[in-house]
């Protein structure tokens, strides 16, 4: 770690002697050495390079950007498209390029920096408590990384924190929860105490290994966005809050540009399916899941969640991504049929769609019937009979 540590802090001193007045550097990333070939992909012409993903401020705008060997190798746009330097696009095969960044855990600077500190301060106190099986002489090309850390203080559903999905987490008195890859295909969950000792949470395990076959359903934060995707590592909670079935527990994955995103699960007994949901991670600046999402992992409980994903899959057939109000258990929130409903109850009071739509939106209600019913009313009697007066 010591050596990646160093290679970190060189980068970002050469860095900051280029640096303008405009600019800030936020941070530095390590992933390692990359293989890059032309696109006949022959062996010979494969080569390997440092990579670096280097997060900037310019003019207190977000900038982002893939350096080597004090090159620029790509920029990554608002879209979040890499765009591959003129220089390196005839030496390389970009599929294979962005295959190899999903499959590398990059190691952050502020990460290390703050890793070491800790290290330091454990160090004089008490000697951190070693996980099992994990020889104190690792070697340090396998020595294990950090890479997240779970918001303990944040609902993953309506009413439950990790501390309550996890009892093992109360039960020891965790402060904090952190995701550790012990090897390429091993993830664990570790707790701190309140000793800064380190614990590992034997009550999350992992079911499978990197890249299981499982296809997740996954809604995103704001419910804009459910697709399909697959997963790198399922961590199964057992003996969880959720009716005891084990039927529920931690999707990881990395990310664009090795962030990792880690999600909450809920699994249809019935059919080995998954549903997930986004968890807030420490040390970053996205924003809470909302509450309509969290909602939903939270009704879905194991007796109907086949019947959302049922949903789910039957909305993907013919696309890539659909919303959550197409998924979940309210029939009269889909995009689509509140449409239907509406062109329909126009239809019965023989008016146009757009004529109902103004006193739709004047209606009074709670719920989009209540909304409909009102409209309904007021329409028949301006028209009676359906008629104009």
């Amino acid at each position: 770690m010591d050596k990646i540590l160093e290679k970190l802090r060189t980068e970002k001193e050469n860095l900051l002697q280029d640096l303008e007045e405009n600019q800030e550097i936020i941070d530095v990333l390590y992933y390692g050495e990359i293989v890059i070939s032309k696109n006949d992909a022959e062996k010979k012409n494969e080569k390997k390079i440092d990579l670096y993903l280097v997060k900037k401020q310019v003019d207190g705008k977000d900038v982002m950007e893939l350096n080597t060997n004090g090159e620029k190798f790509a920029i990554i746009d608002k879209e979040n498209r890499i765009i591959i330097q003129d220089k390196f696009k005839m030496l390389i095969n970009e599929k294979e390029i962005l295959l190899q960044l999903r499959n590398i855990m990059p190691m952050s600077l502020n990460k290390l920096e703050e890793l070491k500190i800790q290290k330091a301060n454990k160090a004089r106190t008490k000697k951190v408590r070693e996980p099992k099986n994990q020889s104190n002489e690792q070697d340090e090309k396998n020595e294990p990384r950090y890479i997240a850390e779970i918001d303990v203080n944040k609902k993953i559903t309506p009413d439950k924190t990790i501390k309550e999905l996890v009892p093992e987490v109360k039960q020891k008195n965790i402060k904090r929860v952190l995701i550790k890859r012990t090897s390429t295909t091993k993830m664990e969950f570790v707790g701190i105490d309140e000793n800064e000792e380190e614990i590992q949470l034997e009550s999350i395990a992992q079911t499978q290994g990197t890249n299981p076959k499982q296809d997740v359903v996954e809604v995103n934060k704001d419910g804009s966005s459910v697709s399909k995707n697959k997963v790198l590592s399922i961590m199964q909670i057992k003996g969880g809050a959720n009716e005891q079935n084990q039927n529920e527990g931690f999707t990881i994955d990395i990310g664009q540009y090795g962030i990792p995103e880690v999600n909450y699960y809920r699994r249809a007994p019935e059919t080995n399916e998954y549903t997930s949901v986004p968890v807030s991670l420490e040390d970053t600046n996205e924003k809470s899941t909302n509450l309509k999402v969290r909602n939903y992992i939270d009704k879905t409980k194991n007796s109907t969640v086949d019947d959302n994903i049922k949903r789910a899959n039957d909305e993907l057939k013919d696309k890539d991504k659909t919303v959550l109000e197409n998924i979940d258990d309210d029939p009269y929130n889909d995009k689509e049929s509140i449409n239907i409903l509406i062109q329909k109850a126009a239809k019965r009071c023989k008016v146009s769609y757009e004529a109902f739509m103004i006193e739709y939106e004047k209606a009074s209600g709670e719920t989009i019937e209540e909304k409909i019913d009102d409209a309904e009313n007021t329409l028949n009697e301006q028209y009676r009979g359906g008629k104009a007066l």
